[in-house]
């Protein structure tokens, strides 16, 4: 049996997600790329505060609006290998590979 739980609300919609320990407590965090059309098109990490309980969000990116550069392979990976996730992330129609790093 599952249970449904709303940990956040998202401004667009929700076009690629990506599940990690962004702040090494243990438990996992959820990261979201959106895609809005020609709004602003976001990356959203939501930090499980509270082993699932209490969410925290954090805009790490809210990109340029009127443009298509919407998030559609948000992923996290040790790019920099410094030990901690970044968050790599591409887009649909625009041709740029964004990288995200964790400087915590």
């Amino acid at each position: 049996r599952w249970t449904r739980h709303k940990i956040g609300v998202i401004a667009g919609q929700g076009f690629s997600m990506d599940t990690a320990d962004f702040d090494a407590d243990g438990d996992p965090d959820v990261v979201i790329g959106e895609h809005r059309g020609k709004q602003e098109n976001r990356v959203v990490l939501f930090e499980n505060v509270d082993a699932g309980a209490a969410w925290k969000q954090h805009v790490i990116d809210s990109g340029p609006k009127d443009t298509i550069d919407h998030h559609d392979g948000t992923q996290a990976v040790d790019i920099d290998g410094d030990g901690d996730l970044d968050i790599i992330s591409i887009g649909w129609y625009n041709p740029k590979v964004w990288i995200y790093e964790n400087r915590s």
